[in-house]
């Protein structure tokens, strides 16, 4: 039996993203290894924007190596758990500058490689 798709459209990512209001941005620092930050997120247009402290670490690590990999999730109850990954090379843009306040540098990141899931997509709960 092929297992069902609960998978989101990339407006249900949007709507995830926007509820929660900040991702985990996961870097490589020099030796490779993922470093995750939180960091306050808008989708817009099918980007991702997030801000970082500009004279921070996860911030020289994307001006070193600009591959992130961003996450959220929510999860009200088990039925109704969705998350999101997005992947990719991130931008400093100044198109959201109010994210992160003063002192805050905003990356732009497209909603183009993304992994989604929504259990409440879940059709045969046992």
């Amino acid at each position: 039996m092929a297992r069902e798709s609960i998978a989101m459209s990339r407006e249900e990512v949007a709507a995830l993203l926007a509820e929660v209001g900040w991702v985990v941005v996961t870097t490589l620092d020099t030796e490779g290894f993922p470093v995750g930050d939180v960091a306050p997120c808008a989708a817009e247009d099918e980007t991702l924007y997030f801000a970082l402290p500009a004279d921070g670490e996860a911030a020289g690590r994307i001006g070193t190596d600009s591959r992130v990999c961003c996450a959220a999730d929510a999860y009200p109850t088990y039925y109704e758990i969705r998350g999101a990954s997005v992947h990719g090379e991130a931008r400093a843009t100044d198109r959201h500058p109010g994210l992160g306040g003063d002192g805050a540098q905003t990356y732009a990141l497209d909603l183009e490689d993304v992994m989604s899931f929504d259990f409440s997509k879940i059709q045969n709960k046992f």
